[in-house]
């Protein structure tokens, strides 16, 4: 194996430093394991003339068709094909097989170019739909191999073997040498309902922080200050409501805690700021590069996750890797993997757990965990400590790599 083809809808660009970056430290992991990686992300064919009638589409239209990012090279042809949500999630379950041949029908003629220019022998494609008749179709026909890689909860949990989306998933998943998840119930549900017997589970990976990141003391404002964080997009599965609600109810035992929610769309979430009356206690910072938010998980005392339906949570991670305990729910992917206690588990020196875990939607769960987290510190210093260790030895992109590297064996293609 020389090269490798990471494909996905998802990367960052130029507009959108941040989209999906996980996949350029997925693939320096593989280059620097011999498998040189780039990836193709194809972008909608704009004519010159609609560019200007909204300003998405001229961002469209200025995104370059091959760029480095990271010391990773990304190309972007310009395809007749698009993927919005209505389409992924209100067409698809109904017209799988469609969907399917319309994306391989518009994306083949700059796949095959891609294959040749590059001497690809790996396909990795970033979910089966779109991706499944399209990269199947190469990896049969010229013996490459094909790994599929899930990171959508909803993608995979709406799988049902009795109906179409569900046959036509498995028809492309079992010719594949494997199909990973980024969480242990993912891979679960696509062996146990679907009966994919080459579904499995490789955790995604966490840089480790940097020295320049680690070492910078808190702003002076911040000194003494009990100090949350939570971070992610403003979707609704992402609790930051309830969030706020739990952390309303410290302001008797721990009136001076802040909580910094690094997210976008921050116009309902200060309305409930204003409701709460939590305006001097809650700060929302719009999205921050890799760099700024990694400053702020170093400074803070404990990271919020309170997701659901998360299929992984490397966020939950990355705060991890900077030293500081988290409280994510039982539902999030990464809670599996990790050593977490209720709130009201009592103080033991000898424990080694990384953080908390609480029910979903439960805010007095969560309220709970924040309460038990803020009360002592020192054990809170101690998760933290023991969370760094483990995502050395258990979250780096090195050993997501090698993971993957190990499914790519001619052993377990379908027949």
């Amino acid at each position: 194996m020389r090269r490798a083809l990471l494909c996905s809808l998802s990367v960052p660009w130029p507009h959108r430093p941040l989209l999906g970056s996980y996949h350029l430290s997925q693939a320096r992991a593989l280059t620097r394991l011999g498998l040189t990686t780039d990836i193709a992300s194809p972008a909608p064919f704009i004519p010159d003339w609609a560019a200007p009638l909204h300003s998405r589409l001229l961002n469209h239209w200025k995104r370059p068709q091959r760029y480095e990012m990271s010391g990773v090279t990304i190309h972007s042809p310009r395809v007749p094909f698009a993927f919005p949500k209505t389409w992924r999630f209100d067409v698809v379950p109904r017209c799988p097989w469609l969907t399917g041949a319309l994306a391989a029908t518009a994306l083949q003629p700059a796949l095959v170019r891609l294959l040749d220019q590059l001497g690809t022998d790996v396909l990795l494609g970033h979910g089966i739909l779109p991706w499944g008749e399209l990269l199947t179709r190469p990896s049969v026909r010229l013996d490459r191999r094909l790994v599929f890689i899930e990171h959508s909860w909803e993608d995979v949990m709406r799988l049902r073997s009795s109906t179409r989306l569900g046959r036509a998933y498995c028809s492309w998943a079992r010719q594949a040498d494997a199909v990973v998840t980024v969480s242990r119930p993912l891979a679960a549900h696509l062996r146990d309902e679907l009966g994919l017997e080459n579904a499995s589970w490789i955790p995604n990976g966490a840089d480790l922080p940097s020295r320049s990141v680690n070492g910078e003391p808190r702003p002076a404002e911040l000194t003494d200050v009990p100090l949350l964080l939570a971070a992610g997009s403003c979707y609704r599965r992402k609790g930051f409501p309830e969030l706020l609600a739990a952390f309303a109810r410290l302001s008797e035992h721990f009136p001076t805690a802040r909580l910094v929610i690094v997210t976008d769309r921050h116009e309902a979430l200060q309305a409930r700021v204003d409701e709460l009356d939590l305006g001097s206690r809650v700060q929302l910072l719009p999205l921050l590069s890799p760099e700024e938010l990694r400053r702020w998980m170093s400074w803070s005392d404990v990271f919020v996750m309170p997701s659901w339906d998360e299929a992984f949570g490397l966020v939950a991670v990355e705060a991890l890797a900077e030293g500081t305990p988290v409280i994510v729910t039982e539902d999030c992917g990464v809670a599996s993997s990790l050593s977490l206690v209720d709130p009201e588990a009592s103080p033991d020196p000898t424990e080694s757990s990384h953080g908390w875990r609480v029910p979903s939607r439960d805010v007095d769960s969560l309220s709970d965990a924040l309460t038990a987290a803020l009360s002592d510190p020192q054990r809170a210093r101690r998760f933290g400590a023991a969370g760094c260790d483990v995502v050395r030895t258990t979250f780096s992109w090195t050993k997501n790599a090698e993971a993957l590297l190990s499914r790519l064996t001619p052993v377990g293609r379908a027949a």
